[in-house]
């Protein structure tokens, strides 16, 4: 009850937030304050007639070795969390405190990634977290914006976005739109998502504590496999629980920066920060440089910046004195150059050399015709040569797709071998723990096996594991000779 007590004038002045990460970082931030003072109960912080002044001036020394963006973060939380409280010091001891912070730029370098670079990381990806990363990267969203899509929030047809306002930083609702490729491989991860989902369903505390807030609670008796889900006090089904599921990507931003990081190490790309200020330096290409990706190639092919604003949300940049942008206009712009955003296919550009050729040899036959009909035969020479060229156009474009699609169903297809995989590594290891001894493990099988033989009933856990055990032994037996002993190998005699 004493950590309770002394952490309800924190968790109080945390109500005023609605992120849950503001919420971690400004928790983070104010029990750092209390241990640099030197204070054991912040509850009665407030009670004792304190010098306020020297205690932020303390806490303030103690910042000097973090970066300057850092530093202005803490002090603007203990600022707000002491002004909650009725504790407003004069602005001329704020303005000092700030004007000691050496430095206004963040100490990590303002990098991205290269369309080049991108496509060397984005190889190494499953369909998940390619559908993931080719969509952040070419719509400009936030990650936490982007985990926070639902299936109505997306138009996968006309490949636009709405992002409603509860979910921006902002607060206001944005429109923005994403890639053909992008298109492509959203497809394909929707066609296995409730798949993945089931999988996740028991197995994340993540999901389980999601589902939570929503009313729906999802636990397991101590001592049994099966898990009971309930809404509102009555039984729902499996299939009526991933339906209430709606997020498009259902995992967490920790997980996607996890997945990101791993692709990160599997490129070559993960180079890190350097400074020394930095106590964990992160990796120079993290999620957010896609973001910076998406802003500056289209500042490279001449996008204005009300545009640009537009889509990635920063509506902090306008002045009041811009002219309002419609969807049909940020669409029709979008179009015109998301080329730029590419990152597997450039098939675009020879598909454009090939069309301007096309126009210039219409214009051309068109002068000829009426110079002279002595031309006639040129003419005819020329479309036919046309002709050639665009069959030659269209063969090569289709050749191109379908070895692109190839390639995703081999990765999908691996993705699947994989996942198979490592599914059974998981089934053995439990099987093990069950059955620890060679005796437990043969017992096991004479009885799981007798019973499947005479037909007697069984339970869906046995008959799951009797099929375990059964593709096991088949798989031994196949590879068994100038192998070694294996702990499968008792069960094969009895067989």
């Amino acid at each position: 009850m004493e950590n309770q007590k002394e952490s309800e004038v924190i968790e109080s002045f945390l109500l005023n937030f609605e992120s849950d990460s503001t919420r971690r970082s400004y928790r983070c931030h104010i029990k750092n304050y209390f241990n640099t003072i030197g204070v054991d109960e912040p509850e009665t912080y407030f009670n004792n007639g304190r010098n306020y002044e020297v205690d932020v001036k303390k806490f303030a020394q103690s910042l000097q070795a973090k970066p300057p963006l850092s530093q202005k973060t803490m002090i603007a939380c203990i600022r707000t969390f002491l002004s909650e409280n009725n504790v407003d010091l004069k602005n001329k001891t704020w303005r000092n405190i700030n004007h000691r912070i050496k430095g206004r730029r963040p100490v990590t370098d303002n990098v991205r990634p290269t369309n080049t670079q991108l496509k060397q990381i984005l190889q190494h990806s499953d369909i998940k977290s390619k559908a993931l990363f080719l969509t952040i990267s070419s719509s400009g969203m936030r990650i936490g914006e982007t985990l926070k899509l639902t299936l109505d929030d997306i138009d996968i047809e006309n490949r636009t976005i709405t992002i409603p306002g509860k979910h921006t930083k902002t607060g206001e609702k944005c429109i923005t739109f994403f890639t053909k490729e992008a298109k492509d491989a959203l497809l394909e991860w929707l066609k296995i998502r409730k798949t993945f989902l089931k999988r996740s369903l028991y197995k994340s505390k993540y999901v389980r504590k999601m589902f939570e807030k929503q009313g729906i609670i999802i636990n397991r008796n101590k001592g049994e496999d099966k898990w009971h889900i309930t809404k509102d006090g009555k039984p729902i089904t499996n299939r009526a629980l991933i339906k209430e599921d709606k997020r498009i990507f259902p995992f967490s931003e920790v997980n996607a920066t996890g997945m990101w990081n791993l692709l990160l190490e599997k490129s070559g790309c993960n180079e890190k920060e350097t400074d020394k200020r930095l106590k964990y330096p992160r990796y120079k290409f993290h999620i957010h440089t896609l973001r910076k990706y998406f802003i500056s190639n289209m500042e490279n092919v001449g996008v204005p910046e009300s545009y640009i604003n537009k889509y990635v949300n920063h509506v902090e940049r306008y002045n009041g004195a811009y002219t309002p942008v419609t969807i049909q206009e940020l669409r029709k712009k979008y179009d015109e150059h998301c080329n730029c955003l590419t990152v597997f296919s450039e098939t675009y550009k020879v598909h454009k050399e090939i069309k301007s050729k096309i126009i210039e040899q219409d214009t051309a036959i068109s002068s000829l015709t009426c110079k002279n009909k002595e031309y006639e035969d040129l003419i005819q020479h020329l479309k036919k040569q046309n002709e050639r060229l665009e069959s030659v156009s269209n063969h090569q474009f289709d050749r191109i797709r379908m070895l692109e699609y190839r390639i995703e169903d081999m990765s999908y297809q691996r993705a699947l071998i994989q996942d198979q995989d490592a599914m059974g590594e998981r089934e053995e290891k439990e099987y093990l723990k069950k059955f620890p001894t060679a005796k437990e493990r043969k017992k096991d099988w004479d009885k799981i096996y007798n019973s499947m033989k005479t037909g007697k009933d069984m339970t869906e856990e046995e008959k799951s594991r009797y099929w375990f055990l059964n593709d096991r032994i088949y798989q031994r037996l196949k590879n068994k000779e100038g192998t070694e002993k294996h702990w499968i190998d008792g069960l094969i005699t009895s067989s």
